[in-house]
C-alpha cells in the first residue's frame, strides 16, 4: 500500500510549511497487522514515537528538500487490513486490574475527553440506569450518542470537547467518539480514539476496499475518527460512537490509537492525527489543503 503526499503547501496558499509529520500505521490492536516499512522519500527524515504506538515520519526544513527534490512526501510499505469481528461473551463478567497502567491511562481525563467533568459522570450514570453488564452498558452509551450527538450540517461550525458537543447536541466523528470515549472512562470503562483513512467514493459512502488511486481531492477517500473499548477477555474491540454495536463495517488503515504528542509541546491542540501535521511559524494544522492519496495494489 502507498500513502503519498504532494505538494505540502498551507491551505490555501503557495508558502511551503517547515516542518511535517506524516502518520505511519498503528498495528497495536486489531484491523492492521504485518506493517513492513518499504520505502520513506525524500530521504532526510527520522521515524519519531509520539506515544502509545504511535510513529511518525518526520522532515525539517521542508522548504529546502522542496528546493532539491519535486516536493513529494510519503510512505511505501505492505499492510494486511481486515475487518475485525468479535464473539461477545455476553454471559461473562468483566473484571479490571485498576492498577494496571492500562487502566489508569484509559480511563483518566485529557484534553478534549472531561472523564472526570461531575456533570458527565452524573450523565454517565443516568444512561446506564443501573444496568450492571459492561458490554450492555457501552450499547447503552453509544445509543445515547446516537439520539444526542446529531452529526453537523455540511459547513456548519461545531464544538470539538466532549462537554460542548453535549451541551450543543453536535459533533463529528471525531466530536461523537469523544463523547463516548469520556461517557465510558466515566464509568471506569478503558476506551481510546482511533484515526485512519477510509475508502470512499463521493455519492455512494464508503466502499469495501481502497483502489489503485484513493485522493482526497478526487473524493474517494475519506478520514474518520471512532472508537476503541477495552473489554476482557477480548481486549481493544472497535466500535463506532454513534451505533450500538461491537465491531467495524469495513477495513480500514489506522494510523493513530489513544494519546499521541510531537517533540518541544509543537501541536499541543492537535487532539486526532490521519491527515499529515505541519508546522510554519507558529502555525500548526492538519494537511486538508494538500493532495493527499493512497495508491493500493493487492500483495499475493
Amino acid at each position: 500500500m502507498r500513502y503519498e503526499i504532494e505538494h505540502p503547501t498551507v491551505l490555501g496558499q503557495q508558502t511551503l510549511v517547515d516542518q511535517l509529520w506524516l502518520p505511519l500505521p498503528n498495528t497495536d490492536g486489531d484491523g492492521t497487522r504485518d506493517l513492513e516499512l518499504l520505502e520513506v522519500y525524500p530521504g532526510d527524515y527520522e521515524i519519531l514515537e509520539i506515544g502509545e504506538a504511535n510513529q511518525a515520519a518526520y522532515w525539517n526544513n521542508v522548504g529546502d528538500l522542496c528546493a532539491q527534490t519535486d516536493c513529494r512526501f510519503g510512505i511505501v510499505f505492505e499492510i494486511t487490513l481486515e475487518r475485525p469481528m468479535y464473539t461477545i461473551p455476553w454471559n461473562t463478567d468483566v473484571s479490571y486490574d485498576t492498577e494496571s497502567e492500562l487502566y489508569r491511562t484509559y480511563t483518566q481525563p485529557q484534553r478534549g475527553i472531561e472523564a472526570d467533568d461531575p456533570a458527565l459522570r452524573e450523565l454517565a450514570k443516568q444512561i446506564v440506569d443501573g444496568e450492571e453488564s459492561v458490554y450492555k452498558r457501552v450499547l447503552l452509551l453509544q445509543s445515547w450518542v446516537e439520539q444526542n450527538v446529531l452529526y453537523p450540517d455540511l459547513g456548519s461550525t461545531y464544538p470539538d470537547d466532549a462537554l460542548l458537543c453535549i451541551e450543543e447536541g453536535l459533533g463529528d466523528c471525531a466530536g461523537q467518539s469523544k463523547v463516548l470515549v469520556a461517557l465510558c472512562r466515566a464509568l471506569g470503562i478503558p476506551a481510546r480514539t482511533v484515526s485512519g483513512l477510509l475508502p470512499f467514493s463521493h455519492g455512494s459512502g464508503q466502499l469495501e476496499q481502497f483502489g489503485p488511486r484513493a485522493a482526497w481531492f478526487d473524493r474517494n477517500l475519506s478520514v474518520h475518527v471512532w472508537c476503541e473499548v477495552y473489554l476482557p477477555p477480548l481486549g481493544w474491540v472497535q466500535v463506532e460512537p454513534d451505533m450500538a454495536g461491537f465491531g467495524i463495517d469495513k477495513e480500514r488503515l489506522i494510523v493513530r490509537r489513544g494519546p499521541f504528542s510531537f517533540p518541544g509541546g509543537l501541536c499541543r491542540q492537535a487532539t486526532y492525527f490521519h491527515l499529515p501535521l505541519a508546522v510554519q511559524g507558529d502555525w500548526c494544522g492538519q494537511s486538508v489543503g494538500w493532495e493527499v492519496s493512497i495508491d493500493a495494489e493487492p500483495v499475493d
